[in-house]
């Protein structure tokens, strides 16, 4: 039955990441509550009330997250949720994604990251770009982004994922959130496919220290994923 909801996990490599990412495409139609009560057990509470669609997409991303944290060596049989997030095993922490059909999820061990925020998007139309573009990119990302050679659709979904990422990767530390214009990408490498960020206001410290986050990102046809770690 899992097999007809959700497709056999496939890696998706960022360069220089010491953890592991996978994706896969599941099938709402194939949705049964079933395989919800097999897989996840008891429903949390925020889903009480949620159609099956809502439902769907949760049991994707548990059943690829279980799937993942396995192959990076940590035998889990169930995976808390707490405040609509999910509470990772000692030692790992993650990060859940969703683009229509898609999931993906990004696993790491906390000696090597503090955290990590993961993002799929499917690439903006141009009507879509420039209604978003005002809210997620500056004059001077914009001009970066530009000369690294992203057309104008490209450039406005990759910001506005990589910003999506950001905010996951801060969030599990901090509990706080933010606004896109509250970070710049000041610095894009085209070749490793990493971005670095700025911020004018006292997002990236933490406990007395500063925090250095690191974009990582990868572009096909019709999708934007990025990732970023601290």
């Amino acid at each position: 039955m899992l097999r007809r909801f959700a497709s056999q996990p496939s890696m998706l490599s960022f360069l220089d990441f010491e953890g592991i990412v996978y994706t896969s495409k599941f099938k709402r139609s194939e949705y049964t509550e079933e395989l919800f009560q097999q897989f996840v057990g008891k429903v949390p509470s925020h889903l009480t009330k949620a159609n099956k669609y809502r439902k769907a997409e949760f049991l994707s991303g548990y059943f690829l997250s279980k799937y993942v944290l396995n192959e990076a060596g940590c035998d889990v049989s169930e995976i808390p949720v707490e405040n609509r997030l999910p509470v990772w095993p000692n030692g790992y922490i993650g990060s859940i994604s969703q683009c229509k059909d898609l999931v993906a999820v990004a696993v790491c061990e906390t000696h090597l990251y503090l955290s990590t925020g993961l993002n799929v998007e499917s690439v903006f139309t141009q009507e879509v770009a420039t209604e978003m573009s005002f809210s997620v990119l500056d004059p001077l990302e914009k001009g970066l982004l530009s000369a690294a050679g992203f057309d104008f659709p490209t450039m406005t979904s990759l910001a506005y994922s990589a910003k999506e990422s950001l905010f996951k990767c801060l969030y599990q530390i901090k509990k706080t959130k933010s606004t896109f214009l509250d970070y710049r990408i000041n610095f894009i490498d085209s070749e490793k496919q990493t971005i670095e960020f700025k911020s004018d206001v006292n997002t990236y410290v933490y406990e007395g220290d500063v925090l250095t986050p690191k974009g990582h990102y990868l572009i096909d046809d019709s999708r934007v994923y990025t990732l970023v770690v601290v």
